[in-house]
């Protein structure tokens, strides 16, 4: 049988065949098994899984953080020790480079 012939014949069959409105049982399902098992993924992907696994180790570090930072009372300071710090840094920095001049 000659080739055209036979594509005309199956194409004339697949224009009669009712197109079925359903979706095979668990189709999406075989569909990302065959992905998995043919092994090709993204580089970043396992990277991005162990992210993803990690999210909720963070989220109650960050709960904890944020708890015990609250619960502490900032160090009592005032201004006038600030601003000696300040200029006792810049003094001594200042220092520092006066022997290169």
């Amino acid at each position: 049988m000659d080739s055209d012939k036979l594509i005309d014949v199956l194409l004339k069959n697949a224009r009669e065949t009712p197109v079925g409105d359903g979706v095979p049982y668990a189709f999406e399902k075989r569909i990302m098994a065959h992905i998995r098992d043919t092994g090709v993924a993204e580089p970043w992907f396992n990277f991005a899984r162990v992210l993803w696994r990690a999210v909720p180790v963070f989220v109650v570090v960050s709960a904890l953080a944020i708890t015990v930072s609250a619960t502490q009372q900032p160090p009592a300071t005032d201004d006038l020790s600030l601003a000696v710090s300040f200029e006792d840094a810049v003094v001594q920095s200042a220092d520092f480079f006066k022997d290169t001049w």
